[in-house]
């Protein structure tokens, strides 16, 4: 493999004040870049802005221009190619104050942009229904971690398009803490609740749902000290064994969204955060399926107790048949197992 065009060019934004959010590169070598641009905290908040970046292959030039939704605070979106001429960005936004940014999201964004000169920006806004907002707001020990920054919480990991320009998006809130004392090194991965939300050709949002969900993985490691120095030792293993089990794969089937994850097994078909309970080890562990339709509801289904059968579900390990359903990797002790869910059609 060889590269077909590389450059570096230089932006004006020093590197403490400017963070990338997301990336992407087309078929005729175009690069586009999505950033936020730092302003301080709480009034200097008004000096942020989420800049999109386009350059020309081979080229050293490059067009800078500003997203925006009047009055509100962007720090989470994803960008990606829809057609060669167009590109789609989405994401989450809350208020803007004279004292800051609010906590929390207020609601969800799509804009369609021209690639060439990032012209002509298509914006549509959607606020989150306050039920269903309420129904993942954190409670407990883990609304002061998720409650601070909730809108850089969520990760998008799904933008799915169709040809006539309509889609769906699926984010999921994550988070990775870092613990140590003398002796360990210990990383906990959380995988919790998830934002879907559908949107038509002409990019409305049409729906929005959330489903509650909690996962969580710890991996603790040791640590050696010289002195000053300390050795943390961390392998390639250990890192995937925080996304093991976590997290999820998704598939649309006429219309129907399917998800299928990792739930504990006394979560049923719980629909609110107070009634979830932490998914963490394979004897409280369900292998389950939401399907989401297309007026936004869903429902879940249990695919197998882990504790009854002695299996986890392996999520980073299964994956989608399109128009089919998934095939499935579950751990039995050092054994992997494997099997197909066909979803209804």
């Amino acid at each position: 493999m060889s590269p077909v065009t590389s450059y570096q060019t230089t932006i004006p934004y020093e590197e403490q004040d400017f963070a990338v959010l997301s990336l992407a590169v087309d078929s005729k070598g175009r690069a586009l870049m999505l950033g936020v641009v730092r302003g301080g905290t709480g009034k200097r908040l008004q000096q942020y802005s989420t800049r999109m970046f386009s350059f020309a292959a081979g080229a050293k030039k490059y067009d800078d221009k500003e997203l925006k939704i009047e009055g509100k605070y962007i720090s989470n979106a994803y960008i990606r190619f829809a057609t060669d001429e167009k590109l789609m960005i989405t994401g989450f936004y809350n208020a803007m104050s004279d004292k800051g940014k609010n906590e929390g999201i207020e609601g969800a964004f799509i804009s369609t942009v021209i690639v060439e000169g990032l012209d002509n920006p298509d914006l549509h806004v959607q606020k989150i229904d306050p039920i269903v907002k309420a129904s993942i707001t954190p409670q407990g020990g883990l609304a002061k971690m998720f409650n601070l920054d909730e809108l850089n919480a969520y990760f998008i990991r799904t933008i799915a398009l169709h040809p006539d320009g309509s889609g769906y998006v699926i984010a999921e809130q994550r988070a990775i803490v870092v613990s140590e004392d003398e002796r360990t090194y210990t990383k906990t991965a959380y995988f919790n609740h998830m934002i879907v939300y559908r949107f038509d050709a002409n990019q409305e949002i049409t729906t929005m749902s959330a489903i509650p969900k909690e996962q969580v993985t710890s991996v603790t490691a040791p640590k050696i000290n010289l002195g000053i120095v300390s050795i943390r030792i961390w392998t390639g293993s250990m890192q995937r064994l925080l996304y093991k089990y976590n997290s999820y794969l998704d598939t649309e089937i006429n219309g129907d969204i399917y998800i299928m994850y990792n739930d504990h097994r006394d979560n049923g078909n719980a629909r609110t955060v107070k009634e979830v309970k932490t998914m963490s080890n394979k004897k409280n562990a369900n292998a389950v399926v939401v399907k989401v339709g297309t007026d936004g509801k869903w429902d879940k289904e249990t695919l197998f107790n882990g504790k009854d059968v002695d299996v986890i579900l392996e999520t980073s390990s299964s994956y989608v048949i399109p128009g089919v359903g998934f095939v499935l990797s579950a751990e039995r002790g050092k054994e992997l197992q494997y099997g197909k869910c066909t979803l209804n059609k």
